[in-house]
């Protein structure tokens, strides 16, 4: 089993582990929900749905579906932790709002390659098209309103902005000719949106138990590979340049412990 099947093995079983501890022992501790809180989580993100769509020049997308790829797959799944604060009012016995902030650290870095046929004359040996995206820190600002079935146990939905610092490159080379190349590099931050749900769980009056899952978005990016001056210097290949664009997307399930005071 490879490494991202297992993070996302491990990050459904501990999100349902936290889910069973939560919802049990009901008598364990009376905490309202009516207080600050500061917390830490780490959990399983998935990039669903990422993938990156060749959008090149008129030239490129000539070459055809054997030369280069009409798309390359860019979901993954990686470690994300995260540190949080918030707060929460009762409305009733029942009902409660609330905000939370946090602050995220992915560790989501793939690529992902397309080695294509030869191209008489000009690529004998076939082009190398690769795609390549990481998504290193998010935060989310987040309003959430719950439900509480008794004093220790809280269910809430959760739903706001989202943002995230992202690096994606766009790279193709001429096999058995290291001095043809296309490169390109797109650095920065998106801001978008995240809605979710999740339970909290009193085990004290000042340490409850979390498990939330969320789906983010945070837009579109694209990245254009241009050719260098070997490449400018074959007439053949003026104008042909590789480009893609991607969505920043995906799911997120973790697990956490919360301080309130």
């Amino acid at each position: 089993m490879g490494d991202g099947m297992r993070v996302k093995h491990i990050g459904i079983f501990g999100f349902v582990a936290g889910l069973g501890l939560m919802t049990a022992n009901a008598a364990l501790a009376a905490e309202t929900f009516e207080s600050q809180h500061i917390g830490i989580t780490i959990g399983g993100l998935s990039s669903q749905g990422s993938d990156a769509r060749t959008t090149g020049t008129p030239a490129f997308l000539a070459l055809g579906a054997t030369v280069i790829p009409k798309d390359l797959s860019m979901e993954e799944q990686a470690i994300i932790a995260s540190l949080a604060y918030g707060f929460d009012t009762k409305l009733s016995d029942h009902w409660v709002v609330g905000a939370e902030i946090d602050a995220s650290y992915s560790n989501l870095d793939q690529k992902k390659t397309f080695s294509g046929a030869p191209i008489a004359g000009l690529a004998p040996t076939g082009l190398k098209t690769s795609a390549s995206e990481k998504l290193d820190y998010m935060a989310t600002l987040r309003g959430r309103v719950g439900f509480m079935p008794n004093d220790n146990t809280l269910f809430y939905l959760t739903g706001g902005l989202a943002a995230g610092h992202f690096e994606a490159k766009a790279d193709v080379g001429v096999n058995g000719s290291p001095t043809l190349a296309w490169s390109g590099k797109d650095v920065g931050a998106k801001v978008g949106w995240t809605v979710g749900a999740g339970v909290e769980y009193a085990v004290s009056e000042s340490l409850s138990l979390k498990g939330e899952a969320l789906y983010y978005d945070l837009g579109d990016i694209s990245v254009t590979a241009k050719g260098n001056a070997a490449v400018r210097g074959v007439a053949a290949l003026n104008g042909v340049d590789y480009a893609y664009k991607t969505d920043l997307k995906g799911m997120i399930a973790r697990i956490g412990l919360n301080y309130r005071f």
